[in-house]
């Protein structure tokens, strides 16, 4: 895979953000960021999808991140073996982690494209939001907490767990051969919700407004 080519195929995994890391990079776009991600219970679909047509505009530089980073970027890569505390941050393209390595991500972070994980070791997220998928492939474990929104789909696939709380989904949630699936509460899926091959589920904390397809 071109590590910043959008792959819609791939799928990702997600945590609670535990801040560490050396260093700070700053972002080489002018001005600061003009909002912040509200680290609460996530918001209407409506209003994220008007927050996507207003700040993904710009052009940045692409990065790799192999420590702490903010600012304004367009794609941003966490190489293979390396961590990555991404915060503060507003990235026009993708943010790609790569297998084996693993990245904190948030608060007032947000993703103009895809959040992708290829055979990451783990990824936690915490007050974030992505304007196209959020997909996981054979990784790790993982968690999404405080105010996580997608506006696309969510894919986890072929992971160890995930777990979920205060998480809208926009779209289509999607969990196959993945061995715990467990959503704690305030988790909405705004269209379908499909889960197989998994390990232990626990469903009981979400809202699905499509079809569940096994979802609870």
């Amino acid at each position: 895979m071109k590590p910043f080519d959008r792959a819609p195929n791939l799928v990702i995994l997600l945590s609670l953000t535990v801040a560490c890391g050396e260093g700070v990079e700053a972002g080489t776009g002018s001005g600061g960021l003009d909002q912040d991600v509200d680290a609460s219970v996530p918001g209407s679909c409506s209003a994220l999808a008007q927050d996507c047509d207003r700040r993904c505009s710009g052009s940045f530089a692409n990065v790799e991140c192999s420590g702490r980073l903010s600012g304004q970027y367009d794609n941003v890569l966490v190489p293979a073996g390396a961590h990555c505390d991404l915060d503060a941050a507003r990235l026009t393209g993708n943010l790609i982690v790569m297998e084996g390595a693993t990245a904190n991500v948030g608060p007032d972070v947000f993703v103009c494209g895809d959040l992708q994980g290829d055979q990451a070791d783990r990824l936690d997220l915490a007050g974030l939001q992505v304007c196209g998928n959020l997909q996981f492939e054979q990784g790790g474990s993982a968690s999404m907490t405080m105010a996580v929104q997608v506006l696309k789909n969510l894919q986890i696939s072929k992971s160890a767990s995930v777990m979920l709380e205060a998480t809208r989904v926009c779209s289509d949630a999607t969990f196959v051969e993945t061995g715990d699936v467990e959503v704690i509460g305030d988790v909405t899926v705004e269209k379908n919700c499909s889960a197989s091959e998994n390990g232990a589920i626990d469903f009981s904390g979400i809202r699905i407004l499509g079809d569940n397809a096994g979802c609870m």
